[in-house]
């Protein structure tokens, strides 16, 4: 036998051809033809059997949002969708909205660059109906002039290990608040031996990023952490962000059934760009930008036992602060406004705590029950001023809230392909 790469019409009891493009040269007769029969029979027998090998070790996402009992992506009863790790490093996206922005039923309102604020509307609601959670730590704002949105402009995708978009009321599960949907950023976890990386980019408008991530297993431990500074340039005119994260995701495996797990996340971002509706770079009539100080704080720590094989139970503690100063130029009077927005100044501060305690009972194959209990903790102050010509119009607001109430959820999946499913809780709220 000999091997050649020709691929010159010559007769059939010459060549062959094998999956790699490679001819062979053979023997003719009928001794040559059982030999590549059986030859051509064992490579496609080997070939299903890796292919049937790789599916089988191919595992469906499990979606731990849509649901409070986690639920595979292809049984959930709503709209899911999930961008990966792996999608997220292919699309070499440094801010959340350029990951969304792709996605259907989700609209992202940016004006201008980063430097400006970023709603999400989610199959058209206003974005203070869609929760935001930071695993699963609620980030809503209800302080800020979006009524209770979340900027997705502070957020960066380190340490990131994917995001699950519910596109459905889930208001059984999370409250009012989600009758638009939920979006849940789920970071990275430790895993295998420790290693660590750093990454410094820059691009064009000036724009560069500093990147320090670290995590692995260490015994009982395992540990995900990152630091990054990003400084995004000037790509549009009065447009300018710079911001800095830390972010942590710590677990301890106290026995086979037991996991304690931490999480932390603290931003700092200065931006600035033309107020909304102002007309943008082109059009604006006040040349001056608006300009935005801001402090995130996220932190939740999580105790999960599974005491049987049917029952398993969960305490949840988290904590959100936002702290930001704005001084906004206003708008000039216009078209859309006669009468135009007056400068002001603003200071926000917001705390939310909550505790949550869910049970999940395994009562047959095929048959979840979740049952469990949250409440919330919330206060905030808003204290900024209309500058009116000589005269100045205070715009205090305070929220001091307390939320509570129970919630269960039932899960039927008896036969394949079909899952039924109900819920409901009952919320309690007093404010003062």
């Amino acid at each position: 036998m000999q091997w050649t790469r020709s691929r010159q019409s010559i007769s059939k009891e010459r060549l062959t051809q094998d999956a790699r493009g490679w001819r062979l040269w053979s023997w003719s007769g009928p001794l040559g033809l059982a030999f590549f029969l059986g030859w051509g029979w064992a490579a496609d027998t080997l070939g299903q059997g890796r292919a049937s090998t790789e599916k089988a070790l191919e595992l469906e996402p499990v979606v731990v949002t849509a649901t409070v009992a986690p639920t595979p992506l292809g049984q959930t009863t709503a709209p899911v969708t999930i961008i990966s790790r792996e999608q997220i490093a292919v699309q070499q996206a440094t801010g959340v909205t350029d990951l969304l922005r792709q996605v259907p039923g989700v609209h992202i309102d940016q004006a201008g660059a980063r430097g400006g604020i970023s709603s999400v509307y989610v199959r058209g609601s206003d974005p203070n109906f869609t929760v935001v959670l930071i695993d699963g730590v609620k980030v809503n704002d209800p302080t800020n002039s979006r009524g209770g949105s979340f900027d997705f402009s502070t957020l960066s995708t380190d340490n990131i290990e994917r995001i699950e978009i519910v596109r459905s009321p889930l208001s059984a599960v999370y409250g009012s608040d989600a009758l638009g949907g939920v979006i849940n950023i789920i970071t990275r976890r430790g895993e295998k031996v420790p290693n660590g990386s750093v990454e410094v980019s820059a691009g064009r408008f000036d724009a560069y990023r500093t990147l320090l991530q670290a995590n692995g297993t260490l015994s009982v431990l395992d540990y995900a952490v990152s630091g990054s500074y990003l400084d995004n340039g000037r790509p549009v005119e009065g447009s300018r962000f710079l911001g800095a994260t830390l972010q942590a995701n710590l677990g301890v495996h106290l026995a086979d059934a037991i996991e304690l797990r931490g999480v932390v996340r603290y931003a700092d971002s200065r931006s600035k760009a033309f107020p909304d509706d102002s007309g943008g770079p082109e059009f604006a009539v006040r040349r001056t930008t608006e300009k935005r100080d801001a402090e995130d704080l996220t932190t939740g720590i999580m105790l999960k036992h599974t005491p049987a094989s049917w029952w398993e139970y969960s305490f949840q503690l988290g904590l959100f602060h936002h702290h930001d100063h704005i001084d906004s130029p206003g708008v000039a009077p216009g078209v859309r406004d006669p009468v135009g927005i007056p400068p002001s100044v603003t200071d926000d501060s917001f705390t939310r705590e909550d505790i949550t305690v869910h049970h999940l009972f395994t009562i047959a194959r095929g048959v979840q029950l979740a049952v469990g209990a949250q409440v919330q903790f919330e206060d905030g102050t808003s204290d900024g001023s209309l500058f009116l010509g000589r005269f100045t119009t205070p715009t205090n607001f305070q929220l001091s809230r307390t939320t509570w109430g129970p919630f269960f959820e039932a899960q039927l999946s008896l036969l394949p392909g079909l899952l039924v499913q109900g819920g409901g809780t009952r919320g309690f709220a007093a404010e003062v």
